[in-house]
């Protein structure tokens, strides 16, 4: 059964059975999350609205995401959601839905689904803005190494859930990576029992806010590129926020000392106004100037 199949199936009784996984990830979503100041929300994997409510009693608006349409359906059968915006989405896919402007995202016990976490970490930050926070929840590794995985009773038998175990290594690995540093980590116990197995981890990370320029700063330097006719090497990669755009250590090239700190990602080219003033004199240019994300 796929993930989008058993939680479909799963949603009618996921609420009203004993979890004591859901429950103990809620009470680290909410002290996690007290204290940290959010207006516009983008909740990964919400399901049936668990942590949903709370946030939109926080928040001015929440979009609130998830793959299965009977957890979507069971979310909005909860009350209060005059702020929230509810999407079905497939998360493995490009964040359509992510227009870099939420303060927030979080995950809930979705991780553990997902193969890649880098693309994760990529596109929690192109939704969040500079310096926003990114918290997830997951089943702690260590309870993954001794077999633990999502799981529900139907029709007299267990469902397991197609599971991917990931190292706490890993999500430190795929949040420096794109361009993250973790704020908080914190590990929750069955019982607040410390001798014990953790069921629970638990992050929050920053998108590095020191990384984002205006975007009149890196459009001047850009100008200045085409205007000074230079032979460059790089064609423009570009991705705006609304006044920001993400830009990452510098690269070596002789005309880039005044410009903004780089770094040439393996994206695709999305600038095809100058990509084509560049083709139109026979020139293929293989990144090396300026880029920008």
């Amino acid at each position: 059964m796929n993930i989008q199949t058993a939680y479909n199936a799963w949603a009618e009784t996921y609420d009203a059975v004993l979890n004591k996984t859901r429950d103990l990830e809620g009470t680290a979503f909410r002290q996690m999350l007290a204290e940290m100041p959010f207006a516009e929300v983008l909740e990964i994997g919400c399901g049936t609205g668990k942590n949903t409510e709370w946030l939109a009693a926080r928040a001015a608006h929440v979009t609130a995401v998830d793959f299965s349409a009977e957890m979507l359906r069971k979310a909005q059968e909860k009350p209060g959601s005059g702020n929230i915006t509810f999407q079905q989405a497939d998360i493995t896919r490009e964040w359509a839905f992510a227009a870099g402007a939420a303060d927030l995202v979080t995950c809930s016990l979705l991780l553990e689904h997902v193969q890649d976490l880098g693309f994760v970490f990529q596109q929690a930050g192109r939704g969040l803005k500079p310096g926003g926070l990114f918290y997830f929840g997951e089943l702690h590794p260590f309870k993954q190494y001794l077999g633990s995985k999502a799981r529900f009773e139907q029709g007299g038998g267990t469902v397991e859930l197609e599971c991917f175990v990931h190292h706490v290594s890993d999500y430190m690995a795929a949040a420096s990576k794109n361009g993250f540093s973790c704020m908080v980590l914190r590990e929750w116990f069955d019982d607040d029992n410390r001798n014990a197995v953790p069921r629970i981890i638990s992050f929050i990370f920053q998108l590095d806010n020191s990384k984002w320029l205006k975007r009149t700063e890196v459009k001047g330097a850009i100008n200045n590129l085409i205007n000074n006719d230079c032979n460059i090497k790089t064609v423009l990669n570009c991705r705006w926020s609304a006044d920001y755009c993400l830009c990452f250590e510098k690269i070596n090239h002789p005309i880039s000392n005044s410009l903004p700190a780089i770094q040439v990602p393996d994206w695709s080219i999305i600038m095809p106004e100058w990509s084509k003033k560049w083709n139109d004199r026979g020139i293929f240019p293989p990144l090396a100037g300026l880029v920008v994300r």
